[in-house]
């Protein structure tokens, strides 16, 4: 726990590198990210960069967190009757902590979201093909008439759609704004 503010600095120091945008240009970038979405079959590696870098950080922060939680409960005083005001605020600080911590995992689970909806948005936006093949057999044998017949038919059948079209100007940009 004593490096926990040299790790809040250093964070601090990263997050300038990990978001080099600045806030007015960010239309300017999604601008970029829509014209390089007509190959989205490419990820975003700037993003799945940062993600992974947060997702350490999230994690490492909330080990730290655990234990100063810990660390608390098992510094609460017995409670008694009367003057219990300190294990008031040691239970106000578990209970901060406790819900930093749960902050912490829905944002974790936030980052995993991201893969979810780009690759929905890449669905709607990739060109589709769909090859179907179906093979069958059929014998026939006729015994008995004029003459003995053994007949064997074979088929088989191939169709292939394809989907094409132009990308709808929105769902560009929607997955434009996914990657920024």
């Amino acid at each position: 726990l004593e490096g926990l503010p040299a790790k809040l600095a250093a964070l601090e120091q990263a997050k300038a590198a990990l978001f080099p945008i600045a806030a007015d240009k960010v239309r300017d970038e999604m601008a970029a990210q829509a014209a390089k979405a007509s190959d989205p079959s490419v990820s975003n590696q700037a993003i799945t960069g940062i993600i992974d870098k947060v997702q350490l950080a999230v994690v490492d922060l909330n080990s730290d967190l655990q234990k100063l939680e810990r660390m608390i409960r098992m510094s609460i005083p017995k409670a008694e009757d009367g003057n219990n005001w300190g294990v008031e605020v040691q239970l106000g600080v578990v209970k901060i902590v406790t819900d930093a911590r749960t902050a912490m995992k829905a944002t974790n689970d936030g980052l995993k979201e991201y893969f979810k909806e780009r690759s929905e948005a890449v669905e709607k936006l990739a060109k589709s093909s769909e090859t179907k093949t179906s093979e069958g057999t059929s014998e026939t044998e006729s015994t008995g008439g004029e003459k003995d017949t053994k007949e064997t038919k074979k088929s088989k059948s191939t169709d292939t759609s394809t989907k094409t079209g132009t990308a709808c100007a929105d769902r560009t940009l929607h997955l434009a704004a996914i990657d920024t």
